[in-house]
């Protein structure tokens, strides 16, 4: 994630050096070309500074031309709030990446009346482990390929479940339905106790949907889920995902967020360098310390510059 944030910014800044280069030179081009005749020495802002530096943090280009500008403070805010909601919702999407790893295989839970003992795989007892048993997988991938072996779906290239837990293990038995038989309900529900034959829910060609089989109820086909644990979990991982994208959204706002400010502070320092010479031209009342024999003295002064 580190990697992707630095990528962002990098590409940010590229863009916004790129785009907003010829809104800069076009600035200075007329108003050079405005104000050519009238030489005047003043404290010129420069935009292409200012736009670097609201590049790099927002806001900044705009406090280096005018520190009492509102958007001096808008966009500091603005940075402020989307990585408040970028921290938080991360925080919370690995809270509940957490949670339905644990609901996998970090809990040991009693289930049902069906026997699994590698060892001894006719006796009878209770399941008691984890959801997910790679076990259990295999043991149904084995037996559906002996049952069914000219169905080229169930050949041995078709499952490949990660020994270790890894990310994409994480995935693949959420989201592809052939894993569905490693699940502990799917398990008891369709392995008989005594002969450990599986009751490939009546289905005569071998042919399974994953998770949901057709029954019919007597007026017509229903779906019926299979594995309740497989769609808990899939539930889980659902709203660990909605959390990762309003991150990610909150991440794209600070890359906008960035890109707004550095054109802003180009607009601010032309109109700021416009407005100074105008308003430099005029008279105005300035107060001023002077230097007398008898020391310092405050004077108030009418000023006109030319």
């Amino acid at each position: 994630m580190l990697k992707k944030i630095i990528t962002i910014f990098a590409l940010t800044i590229l863009c916004v050096t790129m785009f907003a280069q010829e809104i800069v030179e076009s600035s200075d081009d007329d108003f050079n070309m405005n104000n050519e005749i009238i030489k005047v020495n003043y404290n010129k802002k420069s935009a292409k500074r200012a736009m670097l530096m609201s590049a790099i943090v927002p806001g900044a280009g705009q406090f280096y031309v005018n520190k009492t500008g509102i958007t001096t403070y808008i966009f500091p805010v603005i940075e402020a709030a989307c990585w408040a909601g970028y921290i938080i919702y991360t925080g919370e999407g690995n809270d509940q990446e957490d949670e339905y790893k644990t609901y996998v295989n970090g809990e040991n839970i009693n289930y049902g009346h069906a026997y699994y003992d590698p060892d001894n795989p006719s006796s009878v007892s209770s399941y008691s482990g984890t959801r997910y048993n790679r076990d259990f997988f295999n043991y149904s991938k084995d037996n559906m390929e002996n049952s069914y072996p000219a169905n080229s779906v169930y050949k041995e290239n078709h499952f490949h479940l990660d020994d270790k837990n890894t990310q994409h293990f994480y995935e693949d038995i959420g989201k592809y339905n052939k894993y569905v038989f490693g699940w502990a309900d799917w398990y008891c529900e369709y392995v008989d106790d005594e002969t450990g034959n599986i009751d490939w829910a009546g289905k005569d060609s071998g042919e399974w949907n994953g998770n949901y089989s057709m029954t019919d109820s007597g007026d017509g086909d229903v779906h019926e889920p299979n594995s309740a644990m497989r769609d808990v979990y899939n539930g889980l991982r659902a709203d660990a995902e909605d959390s990762f994208d309003i991150a990610r959204l909150f991440l794209f706002g600070v890359a906008f967020n960035h890109v707004a400010s550095s054109l802003e502070a180009v607009r601010v320092t032309k109109k700021y360098n416009s407005n100074y010479l105008s308003d430099n031209t005029k008279p105005s009342l300035e107060f001023h310390t002077v230097m007398k024999s008898t020391g310092l003295t405050p004077t108030l002064s009418l000023v006109k510059r030319f």
